[in-house]
């Protein structure tokens, strides 16, 4: 990847302007929490979740302006197949998570973002929830680790972000 100066890496933050969400009830034995949200102008919620994917649940049930999805699972059932494919997870898991199965639902744009060299979470899955997402939707793939493919990616990542949020989407 790029080389990123301290300012590069502030841009890219600043291009999320990151927040902790307000605990969204999703239940399933806990509060969890969006790992970001941000105000549009409009009052409404811009998800963005790494990983976890609280906020395809949180998009169900709050209407956002958009949703970003980074390095995200298609459900808890998924991943565990992957991390212990000894164990029948499907069985045994108590938490869910099933994006694969909501995010057909979700009624704001979204932009999936994942790259090939993810260590942690396969890069198909990324590429499955982009599929079953309902249009609008985009795919930016980036480069780099699980943790660093948005630093890897470079000035691409805040641009891809700025690009899709400010694209002029009809409301569904």
């Amino acid at each position: 990847g790029e080389n990123l100066s301290k300012a590069d890496i502030a841009a890219s933050q600043a291009a999320l302007q990151v927040k902790k969400a307000e605990a969204y009830e999703l239940g399933e034995s806990r509060k969890v929490r969006a790992e970001a949200a941000v105000l549009d102008n409009e009052n409404r919620p811009i998800l963005k979740a790494h990983l976890m994917c609280a906020a395809v649940e949180a998009a169900l049930r709050h209407a956002p302006r958009a949703l970003i999805l980074e390095s995200a699972f298609t459900s808890i059932a998924d991943m565990g197949k992957v991390v212990y494919p000894w164990l029948p997870v499907r069985l045994i898991a108590r938490t869910r998570y099933d994006n694969l199965a909501k995010i057909p639902s979700v009624r704001a744009p979204v932009l999936v973002m994942h790259s090939r060299e993810d260590g942690v979470v396969p890069f198909p899955m990324g590429r499955a929830l982009f599929a079953a997402a309902p249009e609008p939707k985009e795919f930016f793939e980036m480069t780099g680790s699980h943790d660093e493919g948005f630093l890897d990616a470079g000035p691409a990542y805040p641009a891809a972000v700025r690009a899709f949020l400010e694209r002029p989407y009809q409301p569904r």
